[in-house]
């Protein structure tokens, strides 16, 4: 399957999942008012959610009404604002959770009876605290990620975050669990970029050498010159000359990366021009971590 091929069937999949999500009462959810009425449905919702302490405490400060598996226009788009958010979970250094989204999709589908629909509530609940606590939180202990990082990973309120979407605008209230510092969605930019760039091939051939200074020409010149217009430094063109256009991009590059800046590429600076996307990538989704558990 090409890349083309696969992208197309996950925006198939994203606009499926947004339209059963927003389906009507003839398609999907019992009615909040049926819902509240049937012990089917309460008995159902209170086994699926006794795994999660939070989850359980939520639906039994509510009375186990609804918050997702109703047939009216809050509860439709709170399962919009779910699927949405599960599919653009990557986006943020989370694991993939489309995964989980179509897992969601397909028991709504397959819903009939007021115990389905009890099930399916608490299992929307169950997956909307995970994707939040790992906005949150973040995924690591601080320590797995650097062994200087003291700080502890914070617990959060499952509780608390499903009654922030029962009273808020779901869209909203998920805009709320991202972090927004500048710095962070930088490092989300950073990331899309990153992806991209893998799906078109990588930063191509490394450069070989331990030295290159202006002046040099021919071929390990070339493969400088094509790593850094890859990599956003330089402006596409034929030399194969380290003239003082290259020269200036390996001085910001040599910036960007806490190099020392003297515009030649030598050991060190050939050595992080080299490095893949993948690593580049891992490091800005690190950076991505510790920005969710500093949040």
């Amino acid at each position: 399957m090409t890349n083309s091929d696969t992208q197309s069937r996950a925006t198939r999949l994203k606009y499926g999942l947004f339209a059963l999500a927003l389906c009507g009462v003839g398609s999907f959810g019992l009615g909040t008012q049926v819902a509240a009425q049937s012990t089917a449905f309460r008995q159902a919702v209170a086994e699926k959610a006794s795994v999660n302490d939070d989850v359980a405490k939520f639906y039994r400060e509510n009375t186990y009404a609804a918050l997702w598996t109703g047939a009216d226009e809050a509860s439709s788009l709170r399962r919009a604002a779910l699927l949405r958010a599960l599919q653009e979970a990557s986006d943020h250094g989370l694991p993939d959770q489309s995964g989980t989204a179509a897992d969601l999709v397909e028991q709504m589908r397959a819903a009939r009876t007021a115990r389905d629909f009890g099930q399916v509530e608490a299992a929307l609940s169950a997956a909307f605290v995970t994707y939040a606590e790992m906005l949150q939180t973040g995924l690591l202990r601080p320590s797995t990620i650097d062994d200087g990082m003291v700080r502890t990973k914070r617990d959060s309120d499952g509780t608390a975050i499903l009654n922030g979407m029962r009273d808020s605008q779901p869209f909203a209230y998920l805009r709320t669990l991202v972090p927004a510092s500048p710095q962070y969605r930088a490092l989300m930019r950073e990331k899309i970029r990153l992806e991209q760039r893998i799906r078109a091939g990588g930063w191509g051939p490394t450069v070989p050498g331990k030295k290159l200074e202006p002046g040099d020409q021919g071929r390990s010149v070339v493969a400088l010159r094509n790593r850094l217009i890859a990599q956003g430094y330089m402006q596409r063109n034929a030399t194969a000359r380290y003239d003082s256009e290259m020269e200036r991009a390996v001085e910001r590059f040599q910036s960007d990366h806490g190099l020392e800046v003297d515009g030649v590429a030598g050991a060190g600076t050939l050595k992080e021009i080299n490095r893949p996307v993948r690593d580049r990538l891992k490091s800005v989704i690190i950076a991505m971590e510790r920005g969710l558990a500093d949040a």
